[in-house]
């Protein structure tokens, strides 16, 4: 386990060129790093090791709390992609990536479609004020299908919500041909997972 400034050192010395950060500890907490302030001589190492940040990993759920209503969840992660389109403008990053939420009850399912709809469409607009791209991955959640995938980002209709396509989930799934689902995703793709 590499903590953030080993972890751009070992990238460095293994050859490449950009990287994706995970905003949660070890590397980029928000707890840790509060301010735009508090990442510029991350960007200075960074950029002397010759090192872009591409993209910050952001973990949401926007489905969270269903049991636990008046705790406000969605406010807390819209705070959040807040907060990380902060720090990624900053160290020249120009994505975050989310996901969707952990659907778990099919008799649900429509309501947590909905609570994504809505907080994507939020956080699309956080992001884009700090000039950030906002990368939805297909993983484990609300609109893993490519199918659901293409369904999710036509409802959330932001310019700025773009797909980080994990082709690993839709394998997982076994419903698709992935090259015909790679060709379908690639004109709404901002990154990938390989």
């Amino acid at each position: 386990r590499l903590d953030l400034i080993p972890f751009l050192q070992k990238a460095a010395a293994l050859g490449y060129s950009a990287v994706e950060l995970t905003a949660k500890r070890p590397h980029l907490s928000i707890l840790d790093y509060q301010d735009e302030q508090s990442v510029y001589g991350l960007r200075e190492i960074a950029d002397r090791l010759g090192i872009q940040v591409v993209t910050l990993a952001g973990y949401t759920d926007f489905t969270a709390g269903r049991h636990t209503a008046e705790v406000p969840f969605v406010e807390m992660q819209i705070h959040y992609v807040r907060q990380l389109a902060k720090l990624a403008s900053a160290l020249g990053a120009k994505i975050i990536r989310v996901f969707s939420g952990y659907s778990t009850e099919q008799t649900e399912y429509q309501s947590d479609w909905n609570k994504c709809v809505v907080a994507l469409r939020e956080a699309a607009g956080v992001a884009a004020d700090f000039g950030v791209i906002l990368g939805l991955q297909n993983h484990h959640d609300v609109g893993v299908s490519v199918e659901g995938f293409v369904e999710l980002l036509d409802e959330v209709n932001h310019p700025n919500l773009m797909a980080m396509f994990d082709p690993g989930a839709v394998a997982l799934q076994g419903t698709a041909d992935l090259y015909d689902a790679a060709r379908r995703m690639a004109p709404r793709m901002v990154q990938t997972t390989l």
